[in-house]
């Protein structure tokens, strides 16, 4: 069993690297709302190329979760439950991050700056921490 995790590992590792940097886009997005540094003209393109990547890692992240409970589900006192609680929480926040993004697009006509501070830092502080891990 412990292959069967030290081969997967660099696998999850590198997996958590990518959602930190589609976390990390949100984050440089939300900046960029909130100090009026991006042309509003773009933003749609901006918000619909991140949540493509939003998506594709929740997707990810999906595929993650299932391999990593079916491991542990065969390991004595499955010890990847607290990881794979980790891993299940990440999802959410993407999935906040993209409700957000959503409603930013929705209401352009509104006051951006304001709608940007609902993206939260949470997503990417959570993935600092699982990849230093």
């Amino acid at each position: 069993m412990d292959q069967s995790f030290q081969t997967v590992a660099p696998t999850i590792k590198q997996n958590l690297i990518l959602l930190q940097q589609v976390t990390s886009n949100v984050y440089e997005l939300t900046e960029a709302l909130k100090n009026g540094d991006i042309n509003p003209d773009k933003v749609v393109t901006v918000i619909d190329q991140i949540d493509t990547q939003l998506t594709s890692a929740s997707n990810m992240l999906t595929k993650q979760i299932e391999l990593l409970t079916s491991l542990n589900e065969t390991l004595p006192n499955r010890p990847l439950t607290g990881f794979i609680s980790n891993l299940t929480a990440m999802k959410q926040d993407l999935a906040n991050q993209q409700q957000t993004l959503a409603q930013i697009k929705k209401k352009l006509s509104k006051p951006v700056k304001k709608l940007a501070k609902h993206c939260s830092t949470n997503c990417t502080q959570k993935l600092r921490k699982l990849v230093m891990t």
